[in-house]
């Protein structure tokens, strides 16, 4: 009696509209459906492929920047053993050259010291000898 009040006001009720569709359509919305799942599945396994490979390069990405750390540790390493090396090698010469020009310093040191002491000699001489003419000057006069 509802269909039939429905039929006589014109209206449809929803189990009506579905009964019409499945009957139209059925087949057709039976396989829309499945390629819904099915592509709900495939994004659903796409997100965990994503998700796992971001992952694996996340790991991959913090062994490189942790390879590359102990790298650079080990060029700093190698360039301060190489300073280090360097500055003893400076320091040697350095040493080497300050022994020399002391040892110059000495023998020149050394040599104005006979110098001076040869002139001290013969001026002590020649003023000795002033002194006798000086003295034989004042027993003349």
């Amino acid at each position: 009696m509802a269909k039939k009040d429905n039929a006589q006001n014109g209206t449809i009720s929803i189990g009506e509209i579905g009964t019409i569709r499945n009957i139209l359509m059925g087949e057709q919305i039976n396989q829309y459906e499945k390629k819904f799942q099915e592509l709900e599945a495939t994004v659903a396994q796409l997100k965990t492929d994503f998700a796992q490979q971001l992952k694996e390069q996340k790991a991959n990405s913090e062994g490189g920047v942790s390879s590359l750390k102990t790298e650079i540790i080990k060029q700093i390493e190698t360039i301060g053993s190489s300073s280090t090396k360097e500055v003893a090698s400076i320091k040697k010469d350095m040493e080497t050259k300050f022994s020399v020009l002391n040892s110059s310093i000495k023998e020149k040191n050394e040599l104005l010291e006979k110098q001076i002491k040869d002139s001290e000699l013969s001026q002590r001489q020649y003023l000795g000898r002033l002194l006798v003419e000086i003295g034989e000057n004042l027993l003349d006069t």
